[in-house]
């Protein structure tokens, strides 16, 4: 059994109660609610698929001796229009539970060829511009000050599979991120930045107001520089190069200049040398490519970092002078 989805109905007196019974990779949900009222999700994974089709033909029997029966799926009811609508609560720690629940859901249905927000719930996935999801946008910014910093870390990784999604409840939690300085949180914002860059070819950006620009243009500038660092060492050099990249050769500028801890600046200097000794050897670059990055970090650069930038040019010019 790959995948089921039943849908059972009970109508008492003015009420429509329902069950939506779903099953994927030995994942089973199984959402129990009253419509118009507020539902029930409930996830379990099973290690076989014999345990789960058994657990789901006795739940099954057991509603249709309540009177439930089979309909096909009624409209605006499915498994992510009521994870969805449940997010719809004041209180911050049911909001961030139900959130979580959400991103679990997600996981599940998540497939390379479609997001199950534009799936399940009809929204439109654009190329050049934010896309909204009206509640988790609603009240992801009524909580934002009180969920947990892991929850925020949860709505990048279930909105940014791809790096062409412009989900705009990343932006939102990103900046929340970013506002915390939580190191952890920045790291871990990274890891999926590369997990959505997975089949990404440099230099493809659409330099316009996308979930991708706005965290090279706007939101790692402002990262703590351990992370910048972590970034940067990982990062490949065609998605640094301004010439023919992605341009985030900019993000040298901050990860050296907003630390004075030698130790993050010498090896963020090692990771520009590299890059450097690379793209001149290979001819990618113009001549005064790096000598205007290097004005640019020295603008605002410590007597360390300076003095790093000078060796660099050093080590070049008696590499010269030797061959």
């Amino acid at each position: 059994m790959k995948h089921l989805e039943k849908h059972l109905i009970l109508k008492e007196n003015e009420n429509i109660n329902f069950c939506i019974i779903s099953f994927k990779d030995k994942t089973y949900t199984i959402v129990n609610g009253i419509l118009g009222q507020k539902s029930t999700i409930e996830i379990t994974h099973f290690d076989d698929n014999k345990t789960a089709e058994e657990t789901i033909k006795q739940l099954i029997t057991s509603k249709t001796a309540q009177g439930y029966k089979e309909e096909i799926q009624p409209n605006d009811i499915s498994v992510f229009s009521i994870a969805m609508e449940n997010l719809k609560t004041e209180d911050a720690t049911q909001f961030e539970n139900r959130l979580l629940t959400l991103k679990k859901l997600t996981g599940i249905y998540y497939t390379e060829d479609k997001h199950p927000f534009v799936q399940f719930l009809g929204i439109k996935m654009k190329d050049e511009s934010f896309v909204t999801t009206p509640i988790l946008d609603e009240y992801l910014k009524k909580h934002i000050n009180e969920v947990s910093t892991s929850a925020l870390v949860a709505v990048v990784q279930m909105t940014l599979q791809n790096i062409y999604f412009n989900f705009k409840a990343t932006d939102f939690a990103v900046e929340e991120i970013i506002k915390r300085k939580d190191i952890n949180a920045q790291l871990a914002i990274i890891a999926q930045f590369f997990e959505a860059c997975e089949y990404y070819g440099a230099g493809h950006r659409f330099w316009s107001n996308t979930n991708q620009d706005k965290l090279i243009d706007n939101h790692f500038p402002k990262f703590q520089p351990e992370a910048l660092l972590k970034l940067l060492e990982e990062l490949p050099t065609d998605m640094l190069s301004g010439e023919d990249g992605d341009a985030m050769e900019l993000l040298f500028i901050p990860a050296l200049n907003n630390t004075d801890n030698q130790e993050i600046q010498q090896n963020i200097l090692i990771i520009l040398e590299t890059y450097k000794k690379e793209y001149e050897e290979e001819g990618y670059v113009e001549d005064d490519y790096f000598e205007g990055l290097f004005e640019e970090i020295s603008a605002d650069a410590s007597d360390y970092v300076i003095k790093g930038l000078e060796q660099i040019e050093e080590r070049k010019k008696n590499l010269l002078e030797s061959n």
